[in-house]
């Protein structure tokens, strides 16, 4: 009978072992998960910063050749007035000219909101990219606790059926010793 237990126990600290074993490959695996994680949110962030930088050159480019575009309809326009001065201008051509700069210049201005709401999308979602990182790294951190925890619940009841076993095995130790004795008495 008390054999039957001790067999039942020794199973018991067995499968208790076994799931402690298991819960820290869960963990490892979380960890490794976690670092994962951290690296993919720095080239992400390293991504969108290198993202951010050529989208900032190139607004600077676009801004540079917008001004260069306004001052040659600046000089246009003064130029014109001097000949108008000097001169009498075939005023159609003149107003050709200045519509066809006009154009560039409002088709510059809608490049260059066309290039600044390209710039906006990837920019929100890198952050939303961001955010999901953040929150899987916050989750596997939580999961990592939460499988650490349970270890270490695992490793105090195996340290617990440990000393049940002992103290079980010396009390049956004690028990056949003194059937024994009144045997012998007997």
């Amino acid at each position: 009978m008390q054999d039957e237990e001790n067999r039942m126990l020794r199973e018991r600290v067995l499968d208790l072992e076994d799931i402690a074993s298991r819960a820290k490959l869960l963990s490892k695996k979380g960890t490794l998960e976690a670092d994962e994680l951290k690296i993919k949110l720095k080239v992400i962030k390293k991504r969108q910063r290198e993202d951010f930088d050529t989208l900032k050159m190139k607004i600077s480019l676009l801004e540079e050749k917008l001004h260069v575009e306004q001052e040659q309809y600046r000089k246009l326009k003064e130029e014109n007035s001097q000949e108008n001065r000097n001169q009498v201008i075939d005023m159609k051509k003149v107003r050709e000219k200045e519509e066809e700069l006009s154009e560039k210049i409002e088709f510059m201005k809608k490049d260059y909101s066309a290039q600044l709401n390209i710039r906006e999308k990837r920019v929100s979602e890198l952050k939303r990219k961001v955010d999901l990182l953040d929150f899987d790294l916050k989750e596997s951190t939580s999961r990592e606790e939460f499988f650490q925890n349970k270890i270490n619940s695992l490793e105090e009841r195996i340290v617990k059926m440990k000393k049940m076993l002992g103290n079980s095995l010396d009390e049956l130790d004690n028990y056949s010793d003194d059937r024994l004795q009144l045997l012998k008495k007997a």
